[in-house]
């Protein structure tokens, strides 16, 4: 089964428990005679199990009601068709049961003093209030269509109400069960309806009966809602509104409509055009620029108390865009685009090829890493001046926003530019970014080694099945995607020069999730902490902060990082005159519940996980980021074994047991998860919660994170680097409690020696970009942000 057949499944499947039984939905269970209101087994075991209608095939409920039973797509009893006399006087004419005010139903209706928005309804005039209630009682749908003299609406609904069945069996209370019983109605809304002047009209629908199905008892309302479009004097041009009512007398389940939706096709010449674009005078830049860049993609149909869909789009001889037909869907779904990081470089042959550049080339400062380089350079300006080129022949109403986006565009080219220049020119610059590219190369190569079984000799010593693994770069290993390489040129300077004058600046990252912004933060995070050691080796204490939202670090970005510093940690080993004699390391500062606060904590936690099979694991780490070996618990009869996992001389170490890895020595690896051992420690990279943060107050050791001491006195400089991931989760009152910490975080972090005080550099990540500047703002406290990559001027 391929990925997309297995979401089929649980999409299918998802449906069938909140709406109900699709069309043609083979029965279940054993035939039942619903054709009376009651029904008697003869013993008890019979009334067991699941049944379906013996005539008709459809489902019976046994269990619960069907309001209980399903969510979704439900019409409750008490709405109003709108079937009534109109007063003369009416002016906004209002159909019975739609809000008159979208926002306070009871208000009269606002004053509408613009186009509606292409993705909202003109519900200034009118909405459903029976489809916003918290049991609806209706659905809608809305949109625009050109009316020619014949053309005509042709509607299909479908749903289905449940009739009762009384169930009586020997030994047990009286049960009621519901059959189902579905309905198919159609209808045709003709030209003269859909022209009427803002008038509500009834539509008369008719039952369509196939065997072996039955007439229904009830039915829904259908009604029709039509007025001029505004601003637009068209005759033909008409917007409309299609309501589904349950107007049935009584309450309960045996008046309520399930699985309710309905179709609108377009027939004998009438036309369903885009739903009307809002034209603004006050649109403020963000709103320009989502009009310029999802332009093309048009509205058909807006939805009350229901979703609403339409077909595959097509064209038209006078360029605007119709579909066939729109219909109400209760449960929508929509394939999102796969979007690829690659990017491709297309010969005139019509072939093409990736763009990627080898870290192992950069690291060795060859003539070819410095021309895959200047390829992305030189194909991203090419992409720029292409996307200049074509601003005059966008609507006017877009090319403000255009000429914006391009520019930003070449701003970031220039911040790129920028930094391949120092590497090119500047001493320290280039070695710190040779040095990262050897370190992420071999970050990437050994984060990726399979975990290495582990066995028991006779000496009931652990030690890993086969050979030692040898880490050598294949020919696939090791390259930076375009937008990663681009990234790291693009903030290097601000990450090698503390003074540089964007250094306030935050990059933020927008790209989808498995794109690579994991390796770009470890790329810029290694760049920091090699170019603040290459100044200064003695200056050792934490350089990095990586930030995320409560619990959402992932075993892999955690293994990932470890991997880094362990590569970094074997070169400062190496060259202890040029990166200083204190070892690089990695904490992970995080809630009592999950890492060890203190060392007393860490020793009742691992003895905890020696004897518990159950007991949580709050050491994290499953295998040497350096060899692969596996680390932590091993099931044995009585309790558990928990190899690399060491506690000696009062503190926790991990040691890989593989006696040919570098980190089998007494010293361990530079990974620490327990606290205390984070403030004697100091690690080069700090990966905490942004809950943990609001800690600080009651633990004055964490000044240490910041480059204090237990005075306040300053020992290092402080984190150079902030890395906050998935910043559009905190928002809200997350938002507001973090925003709180923020300004004491900016202040400690903040070299304050010099005359001019030195920020830290911030790089985030959203998945969303929304209201981004005013985000940053509240949250940070800064005004110059940097989306990445800039838009362009398409959504794709």
């Amino acid at each position: 089964m391929s990925g997309v057949e297995a979401r089929e499944v649980v999409e299918a499947a998802v449906r069938r428990e909140l709406f109900g039984p699709p069309p043609g939905e083979a029965p279940n269970g054993a035939p039942l005679d619903c054709s009376g209101p009651t029904w008697t087994f003869a013993t008890k075991d019979e009334a067991a199990g699941q049944f379906h209608d013996r005539d008709t095939l459809e489902e019976v409920l046994t269990r619960s009601d069907p309001l209980r039973r399903y969510g979704v797509g439900v019409l409750y009893s008490g709405g109003t068709s709108g079937g009534a006399p109109e007063p003369e006087d009416v002016e906004s004419a209002i159909i019975p049961g739609l809000a008159q005010n979208e926002d306070n139903p009871d208000q009269p209706p606002a004053e509408l003093s613009r186009h509606p928005k292409q993705d909202e309804t003109d519900s200034d005039d009118f909405d459903l209030s029976d489809a916003n209630r918290r049991k609806p009682s209706a659905m809608a749908i809305s949109f625009k269509v050109r009316v020619p003299k014949n053309g005509e609406l042709r509607l299909r609904v479908t749903g289905a109400y449940y009739d009762p069945v009384k169930v009586t069996a020997p030994g047990t209370p009286q049960l009621t069960w519901w059959v189902r019983r579905p309905f198919t109605l159609d209808a045709v809304v003709t030209a003269e309806v859909l022209r009427r002047e803002r008038k509500r009209t009834p539509i008369a629908t008719t039952p369509v009966i196939e065997e072996p199905k039955l007439p229904p008892r009830i039915k829904p309302a259908v009604s029709v809602f039509t007025r001029l479009v505004p601003a637009d004097r068209d005759p033909e041009l008409r917007l409309v509104t299609i309501a589904v009512v349950d107007d049935v007398v009584g309450t309960g389940p045996g008046s309520a409509f399930f699985q309710v939706g309905f179709t609108a096709v377009a027939a004998e010449g009438l036309r369903i055009e885009p739903y009307p674009e809002v034209v603004r005078s006050d649109s403020d830049d963000e709103e320009e620029s989502i009009a310029l860049l999802y332009r093309h993609q048009r509205t058909f149909a807006i939805g009350h108390g229901c979703a609403a869909k339409w077909d595959e789009v097509q064209g038209a001889e006078d360029d605007i865009p119709t579909v066939p037909s729109v219909s109400a869907d209760v449960l929508p779904a929509y394939e999102v685009t796969s979007l690829t990081p690659d990017v491709y470089e297309e010969h005139a042959d019509g072939s093409r090829t990736s763009v990627s550049v080898s870290m192992k080339e950069l690291a060795a400062a060859s003539a070819e890493g410095d021309a895959q380089v200047e390829k992305v350079l030189g194909l991203y300006g090419k992409w720029i001046d292409d996307r200049a080129a074509s601003i005059p022949d966008l609507p006017f109403r877009h090319q403000t926003a255009a000429t914006r986006h391009v520019r930003l565009c070449r701003e970031a080219l220039e911040r790129m530019k920028e930094g391949w220049y120092l590497i090119q020119n500047e001493p320290l610059t280039a070695r710190a970014f040779r040095l990262a590219n050897y370190a992420m190369l071999y970050q990437q190569i050994r984060s990726r080694l399979d975990k290495r079984k582990i066995t028991k000799d006779s000496q009931g010593v652990y030690r890993p099945v086969g050979l030692h693994p040898t880490a050598e770069p294949g020919p696939r290993d090791g390259r930076w995607r375009a937008f990663q390489i681009a990234f790291i040129l693009a903030s290097l300077p601000e990450l090698v020069d503390s003074s540089h004058p964007r250094r306030k600046l935050v990059d933020l990252i927008f790209f989808p999730t498995g794109g690579g912004k994991t390796e770009a933060y470890l790329g810029a995070s290694a760049i920091s902490l090699l170019s603040r050691r290459l100044r200064n080796p003695d200056d050792a204490g934490t350089d990095t902060l990586m930030r995320y939202t409560l619990r959402l670090l992932t075993a892999q970005q955690f293994l990932r990082a470890s991997s880094l510093i362990c590569v970094l940690e074997d070169l400062r080993s190496r060259s202890e005159t040029e990166l200083g004699t204190a070892p690089f390391g990695i904490g992970v500062w995080l809630g009592n519940d999950s890492t060890p606060n203190n060392w007393s904590s860490a020793e009742r936690s691992l003895r905890q996980l020696r004897r518990d099979y159950y007991a949580s694991n709050q050491f994290l780490l499953l295998k040497c980021p350096w060899c692969g070996t596996r680390m932590g618990p091993i099931r044995q009869a009585r309790g558990q074994d928990t190899p690399g996992y060491v506690w000696a001389g009062g503190r926790f170490i991990f040691r890989c047991v593989d006696e040919q890895c570098r980190y089998n020595g007494r010293e361990g690896l530079p990974v620490h998860v327990v606290d205390e051992d984070i403030y004697d420690s100091l690690p080069s990279i700090v990966i905490g919660t942004v809950d943990k943060f609001a800690t600080m107050a009651w633990q004055p050791a964490a000044a240490s994170l910041f480059g204090l001491g237990a005075n306040g006195d300053r020992l290092f400089s402080p984190p150079g680097l902030i890395i906050q991931d998935e910043l559009h989760l905190i928002s809200g009152p997350l938002g507001s409690m973090v925003g709180l910490y923020e300004p004491v975080i900016d202040d400690l972090t903040t070299d304050h020696r010099g005359e001019t005080p030195i920020p830290a550099k911030i790089i985030a990540s959203t998945a969303t970009v929304r209201s981004y500047e005013d985000q940053i703002k509240g949250l940070f406290g800064r005004t110059e942000v940097a989306l990445f990559p800039p838009h362009g001027l398409g959504d794709c």
